[in-house]
């Protein structure tokens, strides 16, 4: 019997795989920007967004691309993790282009620095290695270094930082020297978002390094920075439009510095740090230090009203009316003591572009009755009444 032909089985149309379709690398960003967005920012999205680029190498480019353009790293655990990543993969850093790194406690999880597996080198390792960040967010707990949590967990603060060209935006949720952080700034030539926890000034340190010119936002909330160190700021910047700080005092160069400032401003909270709750308050000036101020602010949108720097009881009214002047201040921030002077104010049909008022501080309303008449107002004009968590 002759021997039959080979049979060449081929299979149905339908279970053939199709070759994943040939697009360009941008084309294959956007479609996976835009499921990244579906799949929201959690571990379990990334991975299915990781998957799905499994399915070709320009696939898995892209996914990468896109996976690895925003990180957060909330313990030190992940942060060792991630560096290893890192070491294996090089290529991936180049994709990151926001970070967010927390430690609680640099010295309880990173350990004694100078253990020989001190785990701070992983923190340094991925800093070093994201050159191409746009935003640096850093928390970082206690630290035993009395020169700082950066310095506690970078051995070369210069050569762990420096290299962000990039940077458009750091906060810094820890204590920092003015010193320490004065070269870093002058190195970010493109920084825009500068938002800082907590700053230590040293009078007698002299700064040498310039702040850049870029800054846009400009947050301080706690600070032992001198009128000097404020300046050192305000004076090179030209496009700053958000700015909240608290100020040692109602010390006039400062003003003085901000009056350039003051027709691009849209946000302005400024307070006196100089306050506290166990002293008596300061004598207030008899006229307002920010009158001159908002008398240039054309531009200004949110405002806050401390009672330190609104000066004395009778120059509260035109302090207001001055506000009332600018004509685009829809928003205020303002402490209960001045809850009866805006009262008035809307009263007599000023402040018609007011949108919501903020109460911050301690609560210390007159009497019940003054608290009700004065949201009863703002219920009446459509004002939005909230307190500050």
């Amino acid at each position: 019997m002759r021997p039959t032909k080979k049979q060449h089985l081929t299979q149905p149309v339908e279970a053939r795989q199709t070759p994943a379709p040939k697009l360009p690398l941008d084309v294959l960003q956007c479609i996976f920007t835009c499921l990244s967005d579906e799949l929201g920012d959690s571990d379990e999205g990334t991975l299915e967004l990781l998957a799905v680029g499994g399915v070709a190498k320009d696939w898995r480019t892209a996914s990468r691309t896109i996976a690895y353009r925003s990180i957060s790293l909330l313990t030190a655990s992940r942060v060792i993790l991630f560096a290893r990543t890192l070491k294996q993969t090089p290529d991936l850093a180049l994709s990151i282009r926001s970070l967010d790194l927390r430690i609680s406690n640099v010295w309880s999880e990173l350990g004694n620095k100078s253990a020989s597996n001190w785990k701070g080198h992983s923190v340094a390792q991925v800093l070093r290695a994201s050159v191409k960040l746009s935003s640096l967010a850093l928390a970082l707990g206690p630290s035993p270094s009395s020169s700082g949590h950066i310095a506690y967990i970078a051995k070369d603060i210069p050569a762990t930082f420096n290299s962000f060209n990039h940077l458009q935006s750091f906060t810094l949720s820890t204590s920092i020297w003015l010193a320490d952080l004065a070269p870093l700034l002058a190195c970010w030539p493109s920084l825009e978002t500068l938002a800082l926890a907590d700053v230590r000034g040293d009078c007698g340190h002299h700064l040498t390094s310039l702040c850049p010119t870029s800054l846009k936002h400009l947050t301080i909330d706690s600070n032992t920075l001198s009128p000097q160190h404020i300046r050192w700021f305000l004076d090179r910047t030209t496009q700053l439009t958000h700015l909240a700080l608290g100020l040692p005092g109602h010390d006039s160069t400062v003003f003085e510095a901000l009056l350039p400032l003051a027709p691009i401003l849209t946000s302005l909270r400024l307070t006196n740090r100089f306050v506290c709750v166990k002293t008596p308050h300061p004598p207030r000036p008899s006229a307002s230090p920010l009158l001159p101020v908002l008398a240039l602010a054309a531009s200004l949108e949110e405002l806050e009203l401390s009672t330190d720097l609104v000066g004395a009881d009778e120059g509260i009214d035109d302090l207001l009316r001055a506000v009332h002047g600018i004509g685009s201040v829809r928003k205020l921030w303002i402490e209960d003591g001045l809850r009866e002077a805006i009262e008035r104010a809307l009263k007599r049909g000023e402040l018609g572009a007011l949108e919501e008022v903020v109460g911050v501080g301690k609560k210390a309303v007159k009497s019940a009755a003054t608290g009700k008449s004065f949201e009863a107002v703002l219920d009446k004009k459509g004002i939005e009444w909230s307190r500050e968590q």
